[in-house]
């Protein structure tokens, strides 16, 4: 209730919402107050912000309300401990090879050294003091050489270093001496050879063999194991087209052809020549033309399909292709000539 009117009625009227909460205010100097402390930027309600300050200090801000009308506080929800103060932590490498005989067999140390807050990682070695170049005479590196397939063994390959060009020399040997490779049983090697002209696998072919012979190590020359190929008596019949002028009715020309064995089953055997077994060719049949009337009376025909010339045949009176210069066909000799004329004539 707010009063009464001027009748004496009662007045009321809706209380007006509380204001919202503000945003949490920009803060600086967190964590490790001075030079090295953090800051949060203005920001609103349920923020939640990770934030690092001094050497490697770490720690985790949340916005929170402060109530209707009030501004929001920032709390500090974690922390990784109190580690403002700068910090180096120095690390000491194992020692390390200069770089081969090279350089005698000398090694070097190296350090780490990692600063906080910048977290920045510094190596420093003394690389330039202790690995002086230093030439031992005789110096090698070596190799293991594989023995080739079918034999099992190694050898040794070395190389050695000329102090005076400070160059290595070619590793030596590069093939097995003697001695150092033995000779293993392999199993004999097989293959199939196609039958020669003339002869058909049955069902084969030609089969070959050869062997590894030890201690040499050598494969012996192919020696034929078995061989079935035979001679099949075969017949090959064909069609070919009919001669110029001429039509199938219906096949055509029939050749034939004959593989025989003379020889017997295994020897080659020969074609015979080609034979005609048959031929139905018949002459190609005269042409007939076909008529198609559009009126009996005498009117242009269309030129379509006409052939100048071509007898055609029917019923009736004689009739031409090309009469008048037109499909027609002549009604009456006259005088004067009388034609029905066509609109089509082709001839089939």
């Amino acid at each position: 209730m707010t009063g009464v009117d001027a009748a004496g009625v009662l007045t009321c009227s809706t209380p007006a919402p509380p204001p919202p909460p503000g945003d949490c205010p920009a803060v600086s100097n967190l964590l490790c107050p001075g030079n090295n402390g953090a800051s949060l930027p203005q920001s609103p309600i349920g923020t939640v912000t990770d934030v690092s300050a001094g050497s490697c200090e770490l720690g985790t801000y949340a916005c929170v309300s402060g109530g209707p009308g009030n501004p929001g506080s920032w709390n500090l929800t974690s922390s990784n401990g109190n580690n403002c103060t700068t910090v180096t932590n120095t690390q000491s490498g194992s020692a390390t090879d200069c770089g081969g005989p090279a350089y005698g067999g000398h090694t070097y140390t190296y350090n780490t050294t990692t600063t906080c807050p910048a977290y920045t990682v510094t190596t420093t070695s003394t690389f330039p003091t202790d690995c002086t170049p230093y030439c031992v005479s005789g110096s090698t590196n070596t190799l293991t050489g594989t023995c080739p397939a079918g034999f099992t063994g190694t050898w040794t390959e070395t190389s050695t270093l000329d102090c005076v060009s400070g160059t290595w020399s070619a590793y030596t040997p590069t093939t097995p001496p003697p001695g150092a490779c033995t000779c293993q049983p392999q199993a004999d090697r097989t293959e199939v050879l196609p039958c020669p002209a003339g002869l058909t696998a049955n069902p084969t072919g030609i089969t070959q063999k050869n062997s590894w012979t030890c201690p040499g190590g050598t494969w012996t020359g192919w020696t034929t194991v078995s061989n079935d190929c035979t001679c099949v008596p075969q017949t090959n019949t064909w069609t070919t087209a009919c001669p110029v002028g001429q039509i199938p009715n219906p096949v055509g020309i029939t050749d034939r052809q004959k593989f025989t064995c003379p020889g017997g089953p295994g020897n080659p055997g020969v074609w015979g020549p080609v034979t005609q077994v048959s031929s139905d060719c018949i002459p190609i049949p005269p042409v007939v033309c076909k008529w198609t009337r559009i009126s009996s009376v005498h009117i242009q025909a269309s030129p379509i399909g006409q052939t100048v010339g071509a007898v055609c045949n029917g019923t009736g009176s004689p009739f031409h292709c090309g009469d008048n210069s037109s499909c027609s066909a002549v009604n009456s000799l006259g005088p004067p000539k009388i034609y029905a004329t066509y609109n089509q004539c082709k001839c089939d």
